[in-house]
């Protein structure tokens, strides 16, 4: 398999979007650009409601007419509420996930 910067051994991309932090402390996790896809499914969560999860760790999988991606937690901290469930479309920049940062 080949691999290039940005993926794993596996060949598959890792992106992270972003946050948008809250009033209340919380961090929104936001979906990053994949390449320009304009169709983004998603394929499987990593992490549940009420999880723990570090920065870096693969928080979710997405599927795109062009790539498959794992989105990794920009922030350490416990997963507050997935904002999409699997099969859902979402948009670039869109909120993914909320997290109570560590």
């Amino acid at each position: 398999m080949i691999s290039f910067p940005g993926h794993g051994e596996d060949g598959v991309e890792r992106r992270t979007g972003g946050t948008r932090l809250l009033q209340n402390g919380r961090v929104d996790v936001l979906m990053p650009d994949l390449q320009g896809a304009e169709e983004i499914t998603v394929g499987a969560w990593s992490k549940q409601q009420g999880e723990h999860v570090t920065e870096g760790e693969t928080l979710m999988e997405v599927h795109t007419d062009k790539v498959n991606a794992e989105i990794p937690s920009p922030v350490s901290g416990t997963v507050e509420q997935l904002l999409l469930h699997v099969g859902d479309a979402v948009k670039p920049g869109q909120p993914i996930a909320r997290i109570a940062p560590e």
